[in-house]
């Protein structure tokens, strides 16, 4: 800074600084024609860095690979933020427990729980996710969900649907079909199948089906279910049910008085079975 004195008019010329006023040799602020006051930048746009507002009420920061903001609340939880329609609060930005915040209105306000790992709503059984016209697509969980309740009882950790090949436990086959689906919610499988023999030849024993995505838990009660067959030699007529024959195999138990499994031997040529069962699992 240089100055020179007019002792007759009493004033300082060739004065420097840098300021805002109109000695200043560097702009440490500016007032454009429309009013826009930009700070740390000589040109509008976001694209710049530096701080821009416009007269219409609008506030842009731009920076560099690094935060434009800094909100600080001291001593107590509450407000960091409020956000006001038509000078109404609408929704805020608050400070909870000392290390967390929640961000909302009123009921639909969440918090998120640092320590705790975990997204909550801050007013208990009140808050709905999504709406019949306004549905979110697709949920992905690790874990499972507690539906209608928080006890034991209401988790649900699994819903699975697929493909299986059921097969013939013992014999030569030769299969024109082996298709089987099965759809299993939490702990219940239920299986469908369909097999179709062109020839077969050997086997003994019981009649095992095989190929189960899921084992049977091995408690009772035994599961049932239902099927139709072709070309296979009943030993019993009067009662036939699929069921469990061993934890990972379906038989086909079958009554005339007496209860007992159907043979591998009654398979014959051109045979064909079409089932389902239903059954728990504690895979």
């Amino acid at each position: 800074m240089t100055r020179a004195r007019d002792k007759a008019n009493s004033t300082v010329t060739n004065f420097a600084s840098t300021g805002i006023d109109d000695n200043a040799d560097a702009n440490a602020i500016t007032i454009d024609s429309s009013e826009n006051v930009l700070v740390g930048k000589t040109a509008q746009g976001t694209a710049n860095d530096g701080l821009q507002v416009k007269p219409a009420g609008e506030l842009a920061v731009t920076r560099d690979g690094n935060h434009t903001l800094i909100l600080n609340r001291k001593s107590s939880d509450g407000d960091i933020a409020l956000l006001q329609k038509d000078g109404s609060t609408i929704g805020s930005i608050k400070a909870q427990n000392g290390t967390d915040i929640s961000i909302g209105s009123v009921n639909t306000e969440l918090r998120f729980f640092d320590s705790a790992d975990q997204i909550i709503p801050t007013t208990d059984n009140l808050t709905t996710l999504g709406r019949s016209d306004s549905r979110f697509k697709d949920l992905y969980l690790s874990g499972g969900a507690y539906i209608g309740g928080t006890g034991s009882a209401n988790y649900l950790d699994d819903y699975e649907e697929g493909t299986w090949t059921p097969s013939i436990a013992t014999g030569t086959i030769s299969y024109g079909q082996q298709e089987g689906t099965y759809t299993k919610v939490g702990d219940t499988v239920h299986l469908a199948f369909n097999i179709s023999v062109n020839t077969t030849s050997g086997g003994s024993g019981n009649l095992f089906i095989t190929g189960m995505p899921f084992n049977f838990n091995g408690s009772s009660p035994w599961p049932t279910g239902s099927f139709t067959a072709t070309s296979f030699s009943y030993a019993r007529h009067e009662l036939t049910a699929l069921s469990r024959i061993d934890n990972n195999a379906i038989g086909i138990l079958s009554s005339n008085g007496s209860w007992g499994w159907e043979l591998r031997s009654a398979v014959n040529n051109n045979f064909a079975i079409r089932g389902a069962i239903t059954y728990r699992t504690s895979a």
